[in-house]
């Protein structure tokens, strides 16, 4: 059985799809603020604010029930408060709903959970634009406080005997009617023929969503959710932008790729927190999984 926490996300959806079509596995699947699917055979859907203790309380109740089932219980954590700039601006709610909320869980879980992948950031690292690609074992240095809320929950992740996935900027089309990304809103501003601003010169490994629930899948699938290492890096092998995503997207769907703006990250006024290029290192997980190349769909 999988228990994907935030299956109303982005990545949530497409570990719920991925997990349908590749295995037979039963799925529990949490939503909050945005709205989960419809209850199925094989997946059932419930709300979970990890920051009530009643609402925890009622998640216990139902994995006790599964596990004097007989079932055992793999957990991907992607929930979290997870936009840099609002961790930026409310630091109090940002320590509350990832650091407080996943301790509290994995307290009120222990002894029910057989596996635990949490979902981490490249945002541990900083900028690292003319040195080599951060593998796992290198020193983490945060770029920002969002990445440093995140390297802190890893290492709580990692005290509990479970494991970390890094992930990059993800892109995609969104499995949740009640929720557009970054793709959704690109679409909607070219068909309204206006400008899209995009940042064309800092680079990361970035990784569409479909791609990164299927590897991280592959991983417990493989390792009956007891990865090898405590924590993997999956991410692309070519760093590329924002604005070199855009395009291919317009390309792919035969969108006027004119309406599309590149601009520097030093003329950007719509982010706080600070970025920049971050690169990482995926031979790990390539050499985990006995494949040669990772590369983006779009």
């Amino acid at each position: 059985m999988y228990l994907v926490i935030g299956g109303g996300g982005f990545l949530g959806g497409y570990l719920i799809k991925n997990i349908i079509n590749t295995t037979k596995e039963k799925i529990l699947a949490s939503y909050h603020s945005s709205k989960g699917g419809e209850n199925t055979d094989r997946v059932e859907w419930f709300h979970l604010n990890l920051t009530d203790s009643n609402s925890l309380k009622d998640l216990v109740c139902t994995l006790k029930h599964f596990k004097k089932c007989g079932e055992k219980i793999t957990c991907v954590y992607t929930a979290g408060y997870i936009k840099p700039d609002d961790c930026l601006k409310n630091p109090d709610l940002a320590v509350k709903n990832n650091i407080i909320a996943l301790l509290d869980f994995l307290n009120e879980s222990k002894n029910l959970l057989d596996s635990l992948v949490f979902t981490s950031t490249d945002f541990v690292f900083d900028t690292n634009e003319k040195g080599k690609p951060y593998n796992e074992k290198d020193k983490e240095h945060p770029i920002n406080f969002y990445g440093s809320i995140k390297l802190a929950c890893e290492k709580i992740v990692n005290s509990y005997g479970y494991y970390v996935v890094r992930l990059p900027f993800m892109f995609g089309r969104s499995l949740n009617p009640h929720k557009s990304h970054f793709i959704e809103h690109l679409e909607r501003v070219i068909n309204e023929r206006e400008c899209f601003e995009i940042l064309s010169d800092y680079y990361e490994n970035s990784l569409d969503y479909d791609t990164v629930s299927k590897i991280i899948l592959e991983l417990l699938i493989k390792f009956k959710g007891k990865l090898p290492a405590p924590v993997i890096h999956i991410c692309s092998d070519e760093p590329v932008t924002k604005y070199e995503i855009a395009l291919a997207f317009a390309r792919k769907y035969h969108l006027d790729s004119s309406y599309l703006q590149p601009i520097r990250l030093s003329e950007c006024k719509f982010f706080l927190a600070k970025r920049g290029t971050i690169t990482m290192d995926n031979s790990l997980v390539k050499s985990l999984l006995g494949i040669t190349q990772i590369n983006f769909e779009v």
